[in-house]
């Protein structure tokens, strides 16, 4: 040690560096049992989060069945009763089914937002045709708008390519919310228009309503889950504050943005802008594909209706019925495959959960066995809603996917792709 070290300024230093030395390693080791129990929470919220998917989805098919009959029966007793009933015993019919509706619209926005945040949004994107998706959208709702005596129109078409890669079903949900939501807040003899523009890079959806307008201190919150404007329906209509969340993630999602202009007393445009793929998409993931003349079958060609729930069942046949198809019943997996047996079926309607043996068991075993109906198409039908489960019953070898409550329309679309056309009325 030197005269210098020993000087009394020299030790204070030395001092000083220790006493900062040993702030710093407890500060350190602090900092890593911080963090350890950091990443143990994280693992824990991890597993809730999960846990609260399984328990939602679990609601999800333990609600959506019931309510999915509810509204059945009730469109079902609207349509063949007009005329029958008193004017009070009408709108009891009308509550059930406004009620119905609204509740299975909340269950599934929850299970979509659920979805999503937990990073299960998977877009089936295909080569589609964008205008005749819109064309479609703006028919179906024409038909709601009118009972509002709102008219909807597609004002103009002006694209230099319509043909984008999409998932159809997603875009569908987003055009039939937008659409929805300008008749929802537009009085009555009022328009709401759709106008559809594009460039070589990409095409524009705008829905404008003449409606009372989103005050501007409403807008931040709009796309944000539970958020709603102070502004109400016109016509008392429910909404569960999820839509608009839902439509941008589904947006981003197909890497568009979404848009808004309002003002007050004059209306609104929402406006959807979605980018044009260039990449090349097999024939077999064309939208629209002729897929019955792929498969043969007949019209009138008998279906297989899987569904352990015997009010559903009732349910699903007059469905078909009414479409012009004949079905047959069974009510497991098991008696999927004696019937497949002794019977050529064009195409099986597959409940996913039932007894005994479940539509994925019996699917696979479909798919194992040796024959023509090896290939039988089969459908699945499931009331949980999660996109998880899409891709589980498309793995599982089933060819397409529809979920309950199975909406008319949607069926008659669905066997329209699947087998030739009838002449039964939706």
């Amino acid at each position: 040690m030197t005269d210098k070290d020993l000087r009394p300024g020299a030790r204070r230093a030395t001092g000083i560096d220790r006493d900062l030395y040993e702030d710093l390693s407890r500060l350190n080791n602090e900092l890593s049992t911080l963090q350890r129990e950091m990443f143990k929470k994280n693992l824990e919220l991890e597993r809730l989060n999960q846990q609260k998917n399984r328990i939602v989805g679990m609601a999800a098919h333990d609600l959506r069945t019931p309510l999915g009959v509810i509204l059945g029966y009730s469109e079902f007793l609207e349509a063949e009763t007009a005329g029958a009933l008193t004017a009070e015993q009408e709108e009891f019919i009308a509550v059930i089914k406004r009620t119905s509706e609204f509740m299975l619209r909340m269950v599934t926005d929850i299970l979509d937002v659920t979805a999503i945040e937990s990073g299960h949004l998977q877009l089936d994107r295909r080569l589609t045709d964008v205008v005749q998706l819109v064309e479609h959208s703006v028919k179906l709702n024409r038909v709601i708008a009118s009972r509002k005596n709102i008219g909807v129109e597609l004002d103009s078409v002006e694209v230099a390519e319509s043909m984008l890669l999409l998932d159809a079903g997603k875009i569908e949900q987003v055009l039939n919310n937008l659409i929805g939501n300008a008749v929802k807040f537009s009085h009555g003899a009022t328009q709401v228009q759709v106008r559809v523009t594009g460039s070589k890079e990409s095409v524009t959806i705008a829905v404008q309503d003449h409606g009372q307008g989103i005050p501007a201190a409403d807008l931040p919150k709009l796309f944000k889950p539970f958020g709603k404007a102070s502004v109400r329906s016109t016509g008392g209509e429910q909404s569960t504050g999820l839509g608009l969340a839902i439509v941008r993630r589904i947006v981003e999602g197909h890497g568009g943005r979404v848009e808004l202009e309002s003002e007050v007393g004059k209306g609104s445009t929402f406006s959807v802008t979605l980018p044009i793929g260039a990449a090349p998409v097999p024939a077999d993931r064309v939208v629209g594909e002729p897929v019955a003349a792929r498969l043969g079958a007949p019209a009138g060609a008998r279906i297989l209706l899987a569904d352990d729930n015997v009010v559903n069942q009732k349910l699903g046949l007059k469905q078909l019925r009414k479409l012009g198809y004949e079905a047959d019943v069974v009510n497991d997996g098991r008696e999927v495959l004696a019937a497949m047996e002794s019977h050529d079926y064009a195409l099986v309607l597959m409940d996913c959960e039932m007894p005994e043996m479940d539509g994925f068991a019996a699917t696979a075993e479909i798919r194992r066995r040796q024959g023509p109906n090896r290939r039988t198409a089969i459908i699945a039908m499931t009331a949980s809603g999660l996109e998880t489960d899409r891709e589980k019953c498309l793995a599982a070898g089933m060819d397409d996917y529809i979920g309950k409550p199975v909406k008319p329309e949607v069926l008659r679309q669905l066997l329209g792709r699947w087998l030739a056309p009838t002449t039964g009325q939706a």
